[in-house]
């Protein structure tokens, strides 16, 4: 199984150097403003460069200013590189995006390299420079040069292989909560926007996964019996996320779902989907948002089980969720400041030596609660 093996992040809000070796699950914890949803929200910009829609992402964000450490005078260019590994060999992706006018990110460096195992010398490509969306796109699908193109194909592959999901909109007028193409089910989307259409998939095709996500739902929605995932019968391309409770007679909308049972929803389904549907990595930040404590804990074992398929990076403040894990599992968040005053974000993974004898009269929720693990406020 591939595996994202390093990342390292410069220049990016409270990023200003920071590297992770995640493992198969890492569970980040750390106070308001420490730089966890940060470091998701990176992840966030790369499924964005990686469909073309870099500036898109720029401008909705506040322009380029917004995204650098301190802004352009302090932090000119923010840099990333990241490793991944499997049985073939090892492969890394790089670039550099640089402030430019008016308030934009521009590519200054962007690299593929591949070490295949066994192989001593790697193969290796820089890209395009001056260009405002990547240039991966444009050589994946470039002809004259297979093996380039190949390896630009197997890095979108990997890269995009890496889904953060977001479930925090649930108002009136949230895609999860709308009318929505029924076609529309390939993969569930970051926000949950698909979540009907998904759902309606998953029910035809893979009906014993289908049954288990409703099953699961129960235990954290208990006054859910079963969806409704009849396409409308006026406009058979456009579904709702309907459902009944124990009463036959009567049909509930999605409107008809409380915040936290919604978010409840995409997130069993997020974690319960097929193995073969599964992103190789799977981001999630704060998934105890909103949720009863006791589905709090069902999360926690949901995530526990994903991360024995794929990768799996959490980002929380929930002790309850915290309690779920183990020490190895975490890595602590939290912010300091340099000599000049400004914050920047640190990690350190924690260990069972780290706790010491505190692990044997409370769980690691309850220290974290208390402050013993680090990454509270400070």
């Amino acid at each position: 199984m591939e595996r994202l093996t390093r990342l390292r992040v410069s220049g990016f809000r409270s990023l200003r150097d920071l590297e992770l070796q995640p493992t198969a699950l890492t569970v980040l914890i750390g106070a308001n403003g420490s730089g966890k949803s940060n470091l998701v929200e990176f992840f966030n910009m790369l499924s964005f460069t990686l469909s073309g829609s870099l500036q898109l992402y720029v401008s909705r964000r506040g322009g380029g200013s917004s995204i650098l450490h301190y802004g352009p005078k302090k932090t000119p260019v923010v840099s990333a590189e990241l490793v991944f590994e499997d049985p073939k060999g090892t492969s890394e992706y790089g670039c550099s995006l640089a402030f430019a006018s008016p308030d934009r990110l521009i590519f200054t460096d962007e690299h593929v390299k591949f070490q295949r195992a066994g192989e001593s010398k790697p193969f290796s490509k820089t890209l395009n420079v001056g260009q405002t969306e990547t240039d991966l796109l444009a050589l994946a699908e470039a002809k004259g040069n297979a093996t380039a193109s190949t390896v630009a194909r197997v890095f979108l592959r990997r890269l995009r292989g890496l889904q953060v999901y977001h479930f925090h909109d649930t108002s009136e007028n949230a895609h999860i909560r709308t009318n929505q193409d029924v076609d529309r089910h390939r993969a569930l989307m970051s926000n949950g926007g698909n979540l009907a259409a998904f759902l309606h998939m998953l029910q035809k095709a893979y009906p014993a996964h289908f049954d288990r996500i409703v099953s699961t739902v129960r235990l954290v929605v208990p006054y859910l019996k079963e969806f409704d995932l009849t396409p409308d019968r006026l406009n058979e391309q456009r579904i709702q996320l309907r459902w009944r409770d124990r009463n036959p007679d009567y049909e509930f909308g999605p409107h008809q779902l409380s915040d936290g049972s919604l978010r409840a929803i995409a997130l069993v389904t997020a974690l319960l989907q097929p193995e073969e549907l599964l992103p190789s990595l799977i981001v999630i930040d704060e998934p105890e948002l909103g949720l009863h404590p006791s589905a709090v804990g069902a999360v926690g074992t949901l995530i526990r089980s994903a991360s024995a398929k794929r990768q799996v990076l959490v980002a929380t403040q929930s002790p309850r969720l915290v309690s779920e894990f183990t020490p190895e599992d975490i890595v602590v968040t939290e912010r300091e400041e340099d000599s000049s005053g400004y914050g920047v974000t640190t990690l350190r993974r924690l260990t069972k030596e780290d706790l010491g004898a505190w692990l044997e009269d409370y769980n690691l929720g309850a220290l974290y609660e208390m402050n013993v693990t680090g990454g509270g406020p400070q």
